[in-house]
């Protein structure tokens, strides 16, 4: 049959939930679980049978931390239209069972302003900024709770056509596939999620 993203649910006052489709072949799925101030919870499965109920008993929502900032260069004149990410230091590739979402990206505003798209645990994290060497913060950015304010500065560099991984993720029949996760596992490429249009550019990490 026609496949049909099911449609989003709100869990009941007891905090269950339930979604119920027919899973098409042979694409993979991905839950995430979302409330406010708290951490997102994702899940991926490889596929689903047919019939079959998945039950992941109770999911813990743990408080997250809302992450924005500004963005200038050294100059002090503002950055707008930028893409940047937040990721876990030290976070394998791989993950299973149901878990914190430990990646959030933003784009930056005419104003050089930014907001992380979801509310993070605390740690360290890496930043990136595509296209661009951060001059500030340096090293791993501590994320704490409630929230975290960020001033980052940023310096131009000159693109490298052998540093970029770019494309669009289609199923069989050319249809793109929202927001699949993308990852390299060689040269020092990270992993990110790719566009609603399926669209998505891997920047190799630069060594500071």
């Amino acid at each position: 049959p026609e496949w049909t993203m099911p449609q989003l649910t709100t869990s009941d006052a007891g905090g269950r939930f339930e979604l119920r489709f027919a899973p098409p072949e042979p694409f993979g799925f991905h839950l995430t679980l979302k409330a406010v101030d708290r951490a997102w919870v994702e899940q991926h499965w490889r596929e689903l049978a047919v019939g079959s109920v998945t039950d992941l008993g109770d999911v813990v929502l743990s408080r997250g931390a809302n992450v924005r900032g500004v963005m200038a260069d050294e100059e002090e004149v503002v950055i707008g239209d930028q893409a940047i990410s937040l990721r876990l230091a030290d976070e394998a590739p791989y993950r299973s069972g149901a878990a914190a979402s430990t990646f959030a990206h933003a784009k930056s505003d005419e104003r050089g302003a930014f907001a992380f798209d979801r509310p993070l645990p605390p740690g360290a994290y890496e930043f990136d900024c595509y296209g661009m060497r951060v001059v500030e913060p340096t090293g791993r950015v501590a994320i704490a709770l409630p929230e975290t304010e960020l001033r980052v500065v940023v310096e131009r560099v000159a693109d490298d056509e052998h540093m970029v991984i770019s494309g669009t993720v289609v199923d069989p029949r050319g249809v793109p596939i929202r927001h699949p996760q993308i990852f390299v596992g060689e040269l020092s490429f990270g992993s990110q999620y790719a566009s609603q249009d399926g669209s998505f550019v891997v920047k190799r990490r630069r060594e500071h």
